[in-house]
């Protein structure tokens, strides 16, 4: 078997794609001191989100909630962390 026709086939691509979106991920959460979740999915999954959401809380602070969220086939890797400010 030929190592370049392997290294391109589609599913290849998209899995090395998604360890290093989730490795790039793990390292966002390490340099904002976020909460790194690892989780297994019961099914099967590809893809990844980008989410931040601002409100204001019960100390009337404006706090904006940041996620991070890669699915790698069966493996999930959620970084969540939140900033305050007001």
């Amino acid at each position: 078997m030929d190592a370049t026709l392997f290294l391109s086939h589609p599913i290849i691509q998209l899995f090395t794609m998604l360890m290093l979106l989730g490795f790039l991920f793990v390292i966002i959460g390490l340099s904002v001191n976020a909460e790194i979740i690892l989780s297994p999915i019961k099914g099967f999954m590809a893809g990844a989100l980008v989410h931040n959401e601002t409100y204001i809380n019960e100390e009337n602070e404006e706090v904006t909630e940041y996620t991070l969220q890669c699915l790698i086939f069966f493996i999930s890797v959620n970084v969540l962390w939140e900033k305050r400010s007001g």
